[in-house]
Protein backbone atom coordinates (compact mmCIF):
# COMPACT_ATOMS: atom_id res chain seq x y z
CA UNK A 1 0.00 0.00 0.00
CA UNK A 2 1.25 3.52 -0.83
CA UNK A 3 -0.09 6.92 0.20
CA UNK A 4 0.66 9.97 -1.99
CA UNK A 5 0.49 13.43 -0.32
CA UNK A 6 -0.19 16.44 -2.60
CA UNK A 7 0.25 19.94 -1.13
CA UNK A 8 1.46 23.46 -1.91
CA UNK A 9 4.48 24.53 0.17
CA UNK A 10 3.54 28.21 0.40
CA UNK A 11 0.08 27.17 1.55
CA UNK A 12 0.35 24.27 4.02
CA UNK A 13 3.98 23.26 4.69
CA UNK A 14 3.67 22.98 8.50
CA UNK A 15 0.33 21.05 8.64
CA UNK A 16 1.56 18.73 5.91
CA UNK A 17 4.68 17.89 7.93
CA UNK A 18 2.57 16.97 11.00
CA UNK A 19 0.16 14.86 8.93
CA UNK A 20 3.09 13.14 7.17
CA UNK A 21 4.78 12.26 10.49
CA UNK A 22 1.54 10.87 11.94
CA UNK A 23 0.93 8.70 8.86
CA UNK A 24 4.44 7.26 9.26
CA UNK A 25 3.47 6.21 12.81
CA UNK A 26 0.11 4.68 11.82
CA UNK A 27 1.47 2.92 8.72
CA UNK A 28 5.07 1.98 9.65
CA UNK A 29 5.31 -0.74 7.00
CA UNK A 30 3.78 1.29 4.18
CA UNK A 31 5.14 3.91 1.77
CA UNK A 32 4.10 7.50 2.41
CA UNK A 33 5.30 9.65 -0.54
CA UNK A 34 5.89 13.38 -0.15
CA UNK A 35 7.93 15.08 -2.88
CA UNK A 36 10.13 17.18 -0.58
CA UNK A 37 11.59 14.08 1.10
CA UNK A 38 11.05 11.36 -1.49
CA UNK A 39 12.49 12.61 -4.82
CA UNK A 40 16.16 11.64 -5.39
CA UNK A 41 18.55 14.30 -6.55
CA UNK A 42 18.93 14.68 -10.32
CA UNK A 43 15.54 13.04 -11.04
CA UNK A 44 12.90 14.46 -13.42
CA UNK A 45 10.07 15.67 -11.16
CA UNK A 46 7.11 14.88 -13.44
CA UNK A 47 8.41 11.42 -14.40
CA UNK A 48 9.20 10.46 -10.80
CA UNK A 49 5.84 11.71 -9.49
CA UNK A 50 4.00 9.80 -12.25
CA UNK A 51 5.85 6.58 -11.38
CA UNK A 52 5.12 6.97 -7.66
CA UNK A 53 1.42 7.69 -8.28
CA UNK A 54 1.08 4.52 -10.37
CA UNK A 55 2.02 2.60 -7.19
CA UNK A 56 -0.28 4.65 -4.92
CA UNK A 57 -3.57 3.38 -3.47
CA UNK A 58 -4.59 6.61 -1.72
CA UNK A 59 -4.16 10.24 -2.84
CA UNK A 60 -4.39 12.91 -0.11
CA UNK A 61 -4.89 16.49 -1.37
CA UNK A 62 -4.07 18.98 1.43
CA UNK A 63 -5.89 22.29 0.88
CA UNK A 64 -5.16 25.49 2.83
CA UNK A 65 -6.46 29.03 2.55
CA UNK A 66 -3.93 29.95 -0.19
CA UNK A 67 -4.31 26.73 -2.18
CA UNK A 68 -6.62 28.30 -4.80
CA UNK A 69 -4.39 30.83 -6.57
CA UNK A 70 -3.47 31.86 -10.08
CA UNK A 71 -0.85 29.15 -10.39
CA UNK A 72 -3.64 26.55 -10.48
CA UNK A 73 -4.73 27.88 -13.89
CA UNK A 74 -1.30 27.04 -15.32
CA UNK A 75 -1.42 23.59 -17.02
CA UNK A 76 2.17 22.97 -15.79
CA UNK A 77 1.39 23.76 -12.14
CA UNK A 78 2.70 20.80 -10.09
CA UNK A 79 -0.36 20.57 -7.84
CA UNK A 80 -2.67 20.59 -10.85
CA UNK A 81 -0.60 17.95 -12.66
CA UNK A 82 -0.64 15.64 -9.58
CA UNK A 83 -4.44 15.88 -9.11
CA UNK A 84 -5.12 15.39 -12.84
CA UNK A 85 -2.88 12.30 -12.82
CA UNK A 86 -4.73 10.87 -9.78
CA UNK A 87 -8.09 11.35 -11.54
CA UNK A 88 -6.75 9.70 -14.71
CA UNK A 89 -5.45 6.69 -12.75
CA UNK A 90 -8.73 6.39 -10.74
CA UNK A 91 -6.89 6.66 -7.41
CA UNK A 92 -9.25 7.37 -4.44
CA UNK A 93 -8.82 11.03 -3.41
CA UNK A 94 -9.25 12.35 0.15
CA UNK A 95 -9.36 16.19 0.28
CA UNK A 96 -7.98 17.35 3.67
CA UNK A 97 -8.79 20.94 4.69
CA UNK A 98 -6.28 22.60 7.03
CA UNK A 99 -6.04 25.92 8.91
CA UNK A 100 -9.75 26.69 8.53
CA UNK A 101 -9.83 26.32 4.73
CA UNK A 102 -12.92 25.22 2.77
CA UNK A 103 -13.40 23.43 -0.55
CA UNK A 104 -13.26 25.85 -3.50
CA UNK A 105 -16.40 26.21 -5.67
CA UNK A 106 -16.42 24.27 -8.91
CA UNK A 107 -16.60 27.44 -11.05
CA UNK A 108 -13.17 28.56 -9.72
CA UNK A 109 -11.47 25.27 -10.60
CA UNK A 110 -10.15 24.25 -14.04
CA UNK A 111 -12.57 21.78 -15.71
CA UNK A 112 -9.98 18.98 -15.38
CA UNK A 113 -10.00 19.27 -11.56
CA UNK A 114 -13.73 19.56 -10.85
CA UNK A 115 -14.16 15.79 -10.49
CA UNK A 116 -12.09 16.04 -7.30
CA UNK A 117 -15.10 17.70 -5.59
CA UNK A 118 -17.05 14.43 -5.95
CA UNK A 119 -14.82 12.78 -3.33
CA UNK A 120 -15.63 13.03 0.38
CA UNK A 121 -13.01 14.80 2.51
CA UNK A 122 -12.50 16.14 6.03
CA UNK A 123 -10.90 18.96 8.02
CA UNK A 124 -7.78 18.56 10.20
CA UNK A 125 -7.08 21.40 12.64
CA UNK A 126 -3.72 21.98 14.32
CA UNK A 127 -5.28 22.55 17.76
CA UNK A 128 -6.51 20.19 20.46
CA UNK A 129 -8.62 18.17 17.99
CA UNK A 130 -5.62 17.22 15.81
CA UNK A 131 -5.09 13.74 17.32
CA UNK A 132 -8.81 12.85 17.14
CA UNK A 133 -9.12 14.05 13.54
CA UNK A 134 -5.96 12.20 12.48
CA UNK A 135 -7.44 9.04 14.01
CA UNK A 136 -10.54 9.57 11.83
CA UNK A 137 -8.31 10.12 8.78
CA UNK A 138 -6.28 6.93 9.29
CA UNK A 139 -9.45 4.91 9.91
CA UNK A 140 -10.90 6.36 6.70
CA UNK A 141 -7.77 5.35 4.77
CA UNK A 142 -8.01 1.79 6.11
CA UNK A 143 -11.72 1.60 5.24
CA UNK A 144 -11.05 2.88 1.71
CA UNK A 145 -8.34 0.24 1.21
CA UNK A 146 -10.57 -2.57 2.52
CA UNK A 147 -13.56 -1.48 0.35
CA UNK A 148 -12.11 0.10 -2.83
CA UNK A 149 -14.65 1.94 -4.97
CA UNK A 150 -14.44 3.79 -8.29
CA UNK A 151 -16.29 7.08 -9.05
CA UNK A 152 -19.30 6.49 -11.32
CA UNK A 153 -20.15 8.74 -14.27
CA UNK A 154 -23.66 9.55 -15.38
CA UNK A 155 -22.95 9.05 -19.10
CA UNK A 156 -25.16 5.96 -19.44
CA UNK A 157 -26.64 3.07 -17.46
CA UNK A 158 -23.98 0.70 -18.75
CA UNK A 159 -21.17 3.01 -17.63
CA UNK A 160 -22.22 2.50 -14.00
CA UNK A 161 -21.16 -1.14 -14.32
CA UNK A 162 -18.19 -0.83 -16.69
CA UNK A 163 -16.62 2.55 -15.93
CA UNK A 164 -13.83 0.75 -14.08
CA UNK A 165 -13.07 -1.31 -17.20
CA UNK A 166 -12.53 1.70 -19.52
CA UNK A 167 -8.99 1.50 -20.91
CA UNK A 168 -7.67 4.40 -23.04
CA UNK A 169 -6.24 3.17 -26.33
CA UNK A 170 -4.66 6.53 -27.13
CA UNK A 171 -2.05 8.34 -25.07
CA UNK A 172 0.05 6.94 -22.29
CA UNK A 173 0.40 3.13 -22.36
CA UNK A 174 1.35 3.10 -18.66
CA UNK A 175 -2.18 4.20 -17.76
CA UNK A 176 -3.66 1.20 -19.62
CA UNK A 177 -1.27 -1.17 -17.84
CA UNK A 178 -2.11 0.27 -14.40
CA UNK A 179 -5.88 0.08 -15.06
CA UNK A 180 -5.59 -3.54 -16.27
CA UNK A 181 -3.50 -4.40 -13.23
CA UNK A 182 -6.12 -2.97 -10.86
CA UNK A 183 -8.90 -4.80 -12.74
CA UNK A 184 -7.09 -8.15 -12.39
CA UNK A 185 -6.46 -7.45 -8.69
CA UNK A 186 -10.15 -6.69 -8.17
CA UNK A 187 -11.33 -9.96 -9.75
CA UNK A 188 -8.59 -11.91 -7.90
CA UNK A 189 -9.82 -10.46 -4.59
CA UNK A 190 -13.42 -11.56 -5.21
CA UNK A 191 -12.33 -15.01 -6.43
CA UNK A 192 -10.25 -15.62 -3.32
CA UNK A 193 -13.12 -14.35 -1.13
CA UNK A 194 -15.48 -16.92 -2.75
CA UNK A 195 -12.93 -19.72 -2.19
CA UNK A 196 -12.49 -18.81 1.51
CA UNK A 197 -16.28 -18.75 2.07
CA UNK A 198 -16.66 -22.15 0.36
CA UNK A 199 -13.92 -23.70 2.53
CA UNK A 200 -15.55 -22.30 5.68
CA UNK A 201 -18.92 -23.81 4.71
CA UNK A 202 -17.31 -27.22 4.07
CA UNK A 203 -15.55 -27.09 7.46
CA UNK A 204 -18.92 -26.50 9.15
CA UNK A 205 -20.83 -29.16 7.17
CA UNK A 206 -18.36 -32.09 7.24
CA UNK A 207 -18.32 -32.56 11.08
CA UNK A 208 -22.16 -32.49 11.10
CA UNK A 209 -22.36 -35.18 8.39
CA UNK A 210 -19.81 -37.27 10.27
CA UNK A 211 -21.80 -37.10 13.51
CA UNK A 212 -25.07 -37.87 11.69
CA UNK A 213 -23.78 -41.01 9.94
CA UNK A 214 -21.84 -42.16 13.02
CA UNK A 215 -24.98 -41.93 15.16
CA UNK A 216 -27.07 -43.77 12.54
CA UNK A 217 -24.48 -46.56 12.28
CA UNK A 218 -24.33 -46.83 16.09
CA UNK A 219 -28.13 -47.17 16.36
CA UNK A 220 -28.16 -49.82 13.62
CA UNK A 221 -25.38 -51.80 15.34
CA UNK A 222 -27.23 -51.73 18.69
CA UNK A 223 -30.45 -52.90 17.00
CA UNK A 224 -28.67 -55.81 15.26
CA UNK A 225 -26.97 -56.84 18.49
CA UNK A 226 -30.29 -56.78 20.38
CA UNK A 227 -31.97 -58.97 17.75
CA UNK A 228 -29.07 -61.43 17.85
CA UNK A 229 -29.23 -61.72 21.65
CA UNK A 230 -33.01 -62.28 21.54
CA UNK A 231 -32.67 -65.08 19.02
CA UNK A 232 -29.85 -66.75 20.91
CA UNK A 233 -31.79 -66.59 24.20
CA UNK A 234 -34.45 -68.81 22.65
CA UNK A 235 -31.85 -71.62 22.41
CA UNK A 236 -31.50 -73.20 25.87
CA UNK A 237 -28.35 -75.07 24.87
CA UNK A 238 -26.28 -71.95 24.08
CA UNK A 239 -25.54 -68.78 26.07
CA UNK A 240 -23.92 -65.76 24.35
CA UNK A 241 -21.18 -64.25 26.56
CA UNK A 242 -21.62 -60.56 27.42
CA UNK A 243 -18.55 -58.35 27.53
CA UNK A 244 -18.79 -55.70 30.22
CA UNK A 245 -17.17 -52.37 29.21
CA UNK A 246 -15.67 -50.58 32.23
CA UNK A 247 -17.13 -47.16 32.99
CA UNK A 248 -14.75 -44.28 32.38
CA UNK A 249 -15.50 -41.09 34.30
CA UNK A 250 -15.46 -38.13 31.92
CA UNK A 251 -12.91 -35.43 32.62
CA UNK A 252 -14.33 -32.17 33.98
CA UNK A 253 -14.81 -29.40 31.40
CA UNK A 254 -12.10 -26.76 31.14
CA UNK A 255 -13.26 -23.46 32.64
CA UNK A 256 -12.28 -20.48 30.52
CA UNK A 257 -12.47 -16.71 30.94
CA UNK A 258 -12.05 -13.51 28.91
CA UNK A 259 -9.42 -11.06 30.18
CA UNK A 260 -9.75 -7.29 29.55
CA UNK A 261 -6.45 -5.38 29.55
CA UNK A 262 -6.16 -1.57 29.90
CA UNK A 263 -3.06 0.54 29.22
CA UNK A 264 -2.37 4.29 29.00
CA UNK A 265 -0.09 3.64 26.00
CA UNK A 266 -1.18 2.17 22.62
CA UNK A 267 0.70 -0.30 20.38
CA UNK A 268 1.78 -2.38 23.42
CA UNK A 269 2.15 -6.14 22.77
CA UNK A 270 0.59 -8.31 25.52
CA UNK A 271 1.05 -12.08 25.29
CA UNK A 272 0.75 -15.11 27.52
CA UNK A 273 4.22 -16.33 28.48
CA UNK A 274 3.68 -19.76 26.89
CA UNK A 275 2.92 -18.04 23.56
CA UNK A 276 -0.62 -19.38 23.16
CA UNK A 277 -2.34 -15.99 22.83
CA UNK A 278 -1.46 -12.34 22.32
CA UNK A 279 -3.10 -8.98 21.62
CA UNK A 280 -2.02 -5.39 20.86
CA UNK A 281 -3.32 -2.40 22.85
CA UNK A 282 -5.41 -0.13 20.59
CA UNK A 283 -7.30 2.88 21.96
CA UNK A 284 -6.22 1.96 25.47
CA UNK A 285 -7.54 -1.64 25.50
CA UNK A 286 -7.20 -5.19 24.17
CA UNK A 287 -8.88 -8.53 25.03
CA UNK A 288 -7.64 -12.10 25.46
CA UNK A 289 -10.43 -14.58 24.66
CA UNK A 290 -11.05 -18.02 26.22
CA UNK A 291 -8.04 -18.07 28.53
CA UNK A 292 -7.89 -21.11 30.89
CA UNK A 293 -8.78 -20.23 34.50
CA UNK A 294 -5.38 -20.93 36.01
CA UNK A 295 -2.47 -18.81 37.13
CA UNK A 296 -0.67 -17.34 34.11
CA UNK A 297 2.08 -14.81 33.43
CA UNK A 298 1.68 -12.00 30.88
CA UNK A 299 4.62 -10.44 29.02
CA UNK A 300 4.21 -6.72 28.17
CA UNK A 301 6.56 -5.17 25.58
CA UNK A 302 6.88 -2.21 23.19
CA UNK A 303 9.69 -0.87 21.05
CA UNK A 304 11.69 1.69 23.04
CA UNK A 305 10.43 0.43 26.42
CA UNK A 306 11.63 -2.21 28.88
CA UNK A 307 9.75 -5.51 28.86
CA UNK A 308 7.58 -6.19 31.92
CA UNK A 309 6.04 -9.41 33.31
CA UNK A 310 2.72 -9.54 35.18
CA UNK A 311 1.41 -12.54 37.19
CA UNK A 312 -2.34 -13.12 36.88
CA UNK A 313 -4.40 -15.13 39.39
CA UNK A 314 -7.05 -17.65 38.19
CA UNK A 315 -9.99 -15.41 39.15
CA UNK A 316 -8.62 -12.18 37.63
CA UNK A 317 -10.61 -11.03 34.55
CA UNK A 318 -9.56 -7.35 34.17
CA UNK A 319 -6.18 -5.66 34.74
CA UNK A 320 -4.54 -2.26 34.30
CA UNK A 321 -0.99 -2.31 32.95
CA UNK A 322 1.28 0.17 34.74
CA UNK A 323 3.29 2.70 32.74
CA UNK A 324 6.26 1.05 31.03
CA UNK A 325 9.76 2.28 31.77
CA UNK A 326 11.54 3.92 28.84
CA UNK A 327 14.58 2.13 27.47
CA UNK A 328 17.56 4.04 26.12
CA UNK A 329 19.07 3.24 22.73
CA UNK A 330 21.61 4.93 20.48
CA UNK A 331 21.10 6.12 16.93
CA UNK A 332 23.60 7.46 14.41
CA UNK A 333 23.12 10.24 11.84
CA UNK A 334 25.44 10.71 8.88
CA UNK A 335 25.12 13.98 6.96
CA UNK A 336 26.30 15.01 3.50
CA UNK A 337 28.11 17.43 3.58
CA UNK A 338 29.48 16.33 6.92
CA UNK A 339 31.28 19.47 8.17
CA UNK A 340 29.68 21.11 11.22
CA UNK A 341 26.04 20.08 10.82
CA UNK A 342 23.63 20.71 13.71
CA UNK A 343 21.15 18.07 14.84
CA UNK A 344 18.19 19.59 16.73
CA UNK A 345 15.32 17.58 18.21
CA UNK A 346 11.71 18.73 18.49
CA UNK A 347 12.21 19.85 22.12
CA UNK A 348 14.65 22.54 20.86
CA UNK A 349 17.69 21.03 22.60
CA UNK A 350 20.55 20.98 20.09
CA UNK A 351 23.55 18.71 19.54
CA UNK A 352 26.53 19.93 17.52
CA UNK A 353 27.94 17.12 15.40
CA UNK A 354 31.66 17.57 14.80
CA UNK A 355 32.07 14.03 13.49
CA UNK A 356 30.11 11.77 11.22
CA UNK A 357 28.25 9.60 11.90
CA UNK A 358 26.91 11.60 14.87
CA UNK A 359 25.66 9.56 17.90
CA UNK A 360 22.26 10.45 19.41
CA UNK A 361 20.98 8.96 22.69
CA UNK A 362 17.19 8.33 22.56
CA UNK A 363 14.70 7.32 25.26
CA UNK A 364 11.43 5.88 23.99
CA UNK A 365 10.06 4.38 20.79
CA UNK A 366 10.93 7.19 18.36
CA UNK A 367 12.17 10.79 18.09
CA UNK A 368 11.77 13.46 15.46
CA UNK A 369 14.87 15.48 14.53
CA UNK A 370 15.59 18.51 12.34
CA UNK A 371 18.98 18.63 10.55
CA UNK A 372 20.24 22.22 10.17
CA UNK A 373 23.51 23.45 8.64
CA UNK A 374 25.04 26.43 10.52
CA UNK A 375 25.88 28.55 7.47
CA UNK A 376 22.24 28.41 6.16
CA UNK A 377 23.48 27.36 2.73
CA UNK A 378 21.45 24.15 2.87
CA UNK A 379 17.74 23.46 3.41
CA UNK A 380 16.62 21.99 6.74
CA UNK A 381 15.77 18.28 6.76
CA UNK A 382 13.29 16.52 9.10
CA UNK A 383 13.81 12.85 9.94
CA UNK A 384 12.48 10.26 12.40
CA UNK A 385 14.70 7.84 14.33
CA UNK A 386 13.21 4.52 15.52
CA UNK A 387 14.74 1.51 17.31
CA UNK A 388 14.29 -0.66 14.21
CA UNK A 389 15.96 2.00 12.00
CA UNK A 390 18.57 3.75 14.21
CA UNK A 391 21.08 4.62 11.47
CA UNK A 392 20.20 7.36 8.98
CA UNK A 393 22.14 9.01 6.16
CA UNK A 394 20.82 12.48 5.32
CA UNK A 395 21.73 14.38 2.14
CA UNK A 396 21.28 18.13 2.68
CA UNK A 397 20.00 20.01 -0.38
CA UNK A 398 21.72 23.29 -1.23
CA UNK A 399 19.41 26.30 -1.35
CA UNK A 400 18.57 27.67 -4.81
CA UNK A 401 18.89 31.48 -4.78
CA UNK A 402 18.59 31.43 -1.01
CA UNK A 403 15.22 29.62 -1.09
CA UNK A 404 14.09 26.06 -0.40
CA UNK A 405 10.83 26.42 -2.39
CA UNK A 406 9.43 23.81 -4.75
Amino acid sequence: MAVFICYRRQDSLSPTGRIHDRLLIEFPDETVFRDIDSIPLGTNFKTHVRNEMEKANIFIAIIGKKWLKRRLKDPDDYVRVEIETALQLHIPIIPVLVEGASLPPAKKLPPSLRAMLDYNGMAVDSGSTFNHQMLQLTEGIKQTLENPTEPQRADSAASKHFSYMKIPFEGDNNQSIVTLRRLVSKFSFHSMKFIYISIAILILIIPGLYLFFSESFSHQSVANATDSISIENKKPSFVTPIHVVPFVKPSPPVVERDIIIHSPVDNVLVQIEDGTQQCIIKKGRCDLKQVPSREITLTVSKAGYKTDRIALSPDKMEIDIPALELAQWKGYIKTKPSAGAWVMNTKTSAILCRETPCPVIVSGSRIGLTIHHPNNAYCDKKIVLEPNNPNRTVALVRKANGDCGR
